[in-house]
């Protein structure tokens, strides 16, 4: 009987990472850790026995990119959130406080209850999941249904992005192109 070669996924992105672009590389990545294959421990292994391999300072330069900074502590994104929502002109909000829709109480991020609106501070860390992505879906509906916009951010947002959260929180007093029609 004839074996037939084959190669961890940890190796392939290795190899990946000296063919492809960038962009191709970090797809790769992300389709791993989408299919729960992608094991950062076995990386780092193959890593650590690639010296010299042409890929290894690519496929580096790539996890850091796409892992990029620690997850915040809920006060660091809490600090970091309340800067933008200055810079967008907003007063404070209220905080991880209680709102009620037609089915169940709910306690949300940050609110301000004059606007009706509600920004959801989300990291990978606690919202990866498929059953945190279904539960997401789920709470937007029922805050939607009474009646409140919801926003929903991430760290690197808040961090690297801080126009884009305050055009997404504040829209009504963003510019907007006329001849721009498209959906």
């Amino acid at each position: 009987m004839e074996k037939i070669p084959c190669t961890t996924v940890a190796r392939t992105l290795l190899d990946l990472a000296a063919v492809v672009s960038a962009s191709e590389l970090a797809r790769a990545i992300e389709a791993a850790e989408k299919h729960r294959i992608y094991d950062g421990s076995e990386v780092e292994a193959v890593l650590a026995r690639a010296v010299g391999h042409r890929g290894s300072g690519r496929l580096r330069a790539a996890l850091a990119a796409y892992a990029g900074e620690p997850p915040p502590t809920r006060q660091e994104l809490e600090r970091r959130a309340f800067e933008v929502f200055s810079m967008a002109g907003l007063p404070r909000p209220g905080v991880n406080i209680l709102v009620d829709t037609a089915r169940e109480r709910l306690e949300v991020d940050f609110c301000w209850p004059d606007r009706r609106l509600i920004v959801e501070a989300d990291s990978w860390e606690f919202h990866g999941t498929r059953a945190a992505f279904e539960r997401d879906r789920r709470r937007d509906q029922l805050l939607a249904a009474a009646g409140w916009r919801v926003v929903r951010v991430t760290w690197r947002q808040l961090r690297w992005a801080p126009a884009e959260v305050i055009a997404a929180i504040t829209p009504n007093q963003v510019s907007r192109n006329p001849s721009d029609s498209r959906c």
